[in-house]
């Protein structure tokens, strides 16, 4: 189902850029959005060696500064809930991201994105926590002169190292590939 979302909102993505022509400018300075993630746990979490963990949708925000027209710093927050063998559990993500956005004759203006965070996967009874990066791209279409909505797809390399929370005594033996696939839809605000 996933990959059949991918290719939809690629197509999307690529229509919009094509048919909109205006010629509006990223922002200059502070922005804070909510954003809408789709993640997919992927790695270790695969049925095989870990439980398979189900695609799930969640909430989050967005602050950041943008330090000129093309490249912005921002921190975001999110989670998302899934399901893994029966289970309701939950993916979490705080991170650190640097946005290069390129400058357009339209009001779409596509970006890479690159950053690094901490992640949570699990649920009161067992909690892995890690740390990774991520690497994806997108675009930000603005619909006003202070309002943008994005997409974003990215890609998440984790490696959960530690138990963070468990009911009763447990191990970690090694790493675990916790890598996620994301598509990030936000609404942002641009002051």
């Amino acid at each position: 189902m996933i990959r059949t979302f991918w290719k939809y909102t690629i197509f999307i993505f690529i229509a919009a850029s094509i048919m909109v022509a205006d010629s509006s400018l990223a922002k200059e300075g502070f922005f804070l959005g909510a954003q809408l993630p789709v993640n997919d746990v992927r790695g270790d979490f695969n049925g095989l060696t870990n439980p398979e963990v189900n695609q799930g949708i969640g909430f989050g925000l967005i602050a950041g500064y943008g330090f000129s027209r093309n490249f912005s710093l921002e921190i975001d927050w999110s989670g998302s809930s899934h399901h893994a063998e029966g289970a309701k559990i939950g993916f979490g993500e705080f991170s650190l991201n640097a946005k290069y956005a390129f400058d357009t004759e339209h009001k779409m203006k596509p970006f890479f994105f690159a950053g690094a965070g901490a992640f949570a996967l699990g649920d009161n009874s067992l909690m892995f926590g890690g740390r990774g990066f991520n690497i994806g791209f997108g675009g930000d279409y603005y619909v006003g002169e202070k309002t943008s909505l994005g997409i974003g797809f990215i890609m998440k390399f984790i490696t959960y190292d530690k138990i963070t929370k468990s009911e009763g005594p447990a191990t970690l033996a090694g790493d675990i590939n916790g890598d996620t696939a994301s598509i990030r839809f936000d609404l942002t605000r641009h002051f």
